[in-house]
């Protein structure tokens, strides 16, 4: 049984002032298994962060379903979203989206403070994340103070504080350098195979070959997708490209 369905998932927005309509997304509809390790990657415009921001209950589908362990979670009020998001989402975001006025520590413990957990308990299980994420240096430090892949550290430790179902990732790589690019993309494969489900959304061939299956989305379909198989890295990043090419160029043989 899959983790994730999306099942005949459509968005289309009016626009303010003409009342015309535009279609983000059309009839979407695939599965992610639990344990899986899955890039979306498309043109901008092409719908992905659209689709993205529908799975993070962010954003509401005009037609179809999604249901997170069979639990339709497009159905539901919004305050029954948040807490759901709460409860079973992780986000790591390009942005960081940390807050200046914590510490690392406190943005690491902010969801489990939402959720009114007791001190002791929420140290027990930032504690070893912490740990796993080589962060013990700068937790008593502020955002400010650290550098951008120690940023996205916290980020993915504030992520996985919850120990969610599902772990989304928005160009999670676009602020960083490349060494640091490097180091969060190895982060994200060792806890992957800790069997946490995760789904990126990229640009980056590089940060894609790192997962176990592309889903290649065009003018708000999903158009192809490409498994690694056996494939290496580099194996699997050539064969990104050369699919991405063949998207460009309309080819539906790729």
């Amino acid at each position: 049984m899959s983790l994730l369905r999306v099942e005949g998932l459509s968005k289309t927005y009016t626009t303010r002032f003409t009342k015309s309509t535009v279609t983000a997304l059309k009839n979407v509809t695939f599965t992610v298994d639990e344990g899986e390790y899955v890039a979306i990657m498309g043109e901008s415009g092409s719908g992905k962060t659209t689709l993205l921001n529908i799975l993070a209950m962010l954003d509401k589908p005009t037609s179809g379903s999604i249901l997170l362990n069979e639990h339709d979670i497009s159905k539901q009020t919004e305050k029954q979203r948040t807490a759901y998001r709460r409860d079973n989402l992780g986000f790591v975001f390009q942005e960081f989206n940390l807050l200046d006025t914590f510490s690392v520590l406190d943005n690491i413990l902010l969801p489990l403070v939402l959720k009114n957990e007791s001190y002791e308990k929420m140290m027990n299980k930032a504690e070893p994340i912490i740990n796993n994420l080589q962060i013990q240096h700068i937790i008593n430090k502020f955002p400010y103070e650290i550098s951008g892949g120690e940023k996205q550290r916290t980020a993915v430790a504030r992520a996985m504080i919850t120990s969610p179902k599902l772990l989304l990732a928005d160009e999670p790589t676009g602020s960083l350098d490349s060494s640091s690019s490097q180091e969060l993309l190895s982060l994200f494969s060792k806890i992957n195979k800790e069997k946490q489900t995760i789904i990126m959304v990229t640009h980056s061939t590089l940060a894609a070959s790192k997962a176990e299956r592309i889903l290649f989305i065009k003018d708000g379909i999903i158009f192809h997708q490409l498994k690694r198989e056996q494939l290496d890295d580099q194996q699997f990043y050539q064969k990104i490209n050369e699919t991405l090419l063949g998207l460009v160029k309309g080819d539906k043989n790729v």
